[in-house]
């Protein structure tokens, strides 16, 4: 018994090892072996035996070096078999190159059909439209923060005190992190715009050296000329980290209320009175880089799309919004989501026979029906996430929401 045991293992073994051999050749020369059936499914076993524990010593991983394995949203699963060939990446690949796979592009970061199935129709229609008709409920229930409040009023201050400098329109950053993509979007993309990254983590905020560089080079003065809150406390809400950017530190809802509230968002011809300078600018962009996805179904009312304050983001009216993503199927399911919210409005008005009720999607529907595309130019990473995920050749996506008046 104990040398058949040995006899299968040795089997399996140079099986593997021949595995490994057509690997190397097919990344040197592009040549395919042709395999029986049979030849194919000793070595689908033998990949197997050799990325589990060894039935025969029980030690883990016994041949180790020979140690294949594919790995996907970061759980490793069983190789597969494409045609002739077997796809597998070895498990020495850094984190910081470029992995080579031969049929695929998956690495340890992608979040596909086999990660989280895309939500069920019906689902995702339910979530949506519970947001559309209980958005003011949401938001009557759920009061602004008063930290956010605050935070927004140490803004406008910094924005009068900062001059009077003739700006394009508001850049907004949401969920900016450690502000990276702030700061890129102030300084190359975005130069006459004003561009505010919002961010409900201090501890992100102050992460980086750059951003914590200006408020060290401050006094630290209980108060400034005017009487108002001290240095300390202002930068703890709100601090400049470059001529025309911004890093503000609140809670990502109540912000977008607050931008409303103040005039930020809608007509141009907005006659509320202006207090500070910058009052009478708009947002013209709305950036959501890499938000966090969620992949499980359970938490699927966490993502923005089916969040309840989802309809809150459209009220925004912002003209431009980017959305990225290392999953395609969250962009798709953003976008499907706006012409969910299109169909309950127009459904709504013709129930109600009231035609003055906003439809808040409608302006979004026709760039959202183009759905998401891969992002090509990856000359810049915006944000530490998407230089991450480019350098080990995640693919990434983006959506792009424009508004058309009807």
């Amino acid at each position: 018994m104990g040398r058949n045991r040995t006899r299968l293992g040795k089997k399996f073994y140079d099986s593997h090892v021949e595995h490994q051999r057509e690997v190397l050749l097919y990344r040197k020369t592009g040549v395919v072996r042709r395999r029986s059936g049979n030849t194919r499914l000793i070595s689908f076993l033998a990949c197997l035996f050799f990325s589990a524990r060894n039935p025969f010593t029980g030690s883990t991983l016994a041949f180790k070096p020979l140690r294949l394995q594919m790995r996907a949203g970061s759980r490793r699963i069983h190789p597969f078999i494409i045609g002739s060939v077997t796809t597998l990446t070895t498990c020495s690949i850094s984190a910081t190159t470029t992995p080579t796979y031969l049929f695929a592009t998956s690495t340890q970061y992608t979040i596909d059909d086999s990660v989280c199935l895309p939500t069920k129709t019906e689902t995702l229609e339910k979530a949506v439209h519970k947001a559309c008709r209980s958005l003011d409920v949401y938001m009557e229930k759920k009061p602004t923060a008063a930290h956010t409040r605050r935070a927004f009023e140490v803004l406008v201050e910094m924005i009068g005190e900062g001059g009077s400098m003739d700006y394009d329109g508001i850049v907004l950053d949401s969920g900016c992190g450690t502000g990276k993509s702030t700061k890129i979007l102030a300084d190359s993309i975005h130069p006459r715009h004003l561009v505010i990254g919002v961010d409900r983590s201090l501890a992100r905020l102050t992460k980086t050296k750059d951003n914590r560089q200006d408020s060290n080079d401050r006094d630290n003065k209980d108060e400034n000329k005017d009487g108002n809150v001290s240095l300390s406390e202002r930068e703890a809400y709100c601090h400049q980290v470059s001529e025309n950017a911004y890093l503000v530190r609140a809670e990502l809802v109540d912000f977008w209320r607050c931008c409303i509230e103040h005039g930020w968002t809608g007509d141009k011809n907005d006659t509320r009175e202006k207090v500070y300078i910058g009052d009478d600018l708009k947002i013209t962009h709305h950036y959501m880089l890499y938000p966090n996805p969620y992949p499980t179904k359970a938490r699927l009312s966490s993502r923005w799309y089916a969040h309840l304050s989802f309809p809150l983001i459209l009220k925004l009216g912002i003209p431009n919004m980017v959305i990225r993503s290392n999953w395609e199927g969250y962009l798709k399911e953003f976008a499907r989501a706006i012409d969910m919210a299109n169909d309950f409005y127009a459904n709504q008005n013709n129930e109600d026979d009231i035609s003055d009720t906003k439809n808040l999607a409608l302006p979004y529907v026709s760039s959202a029906k183009k759905g998401p595309t891969e992002r090509m130019d990856k000359s810049v990473g915006l944000t530490n996430f998407e230089s991450k995920y480019d350098n080990v050749g995640e693919s990434t996506y983006e959506l792009l929401l424009a508004v058309i008046d009807r």
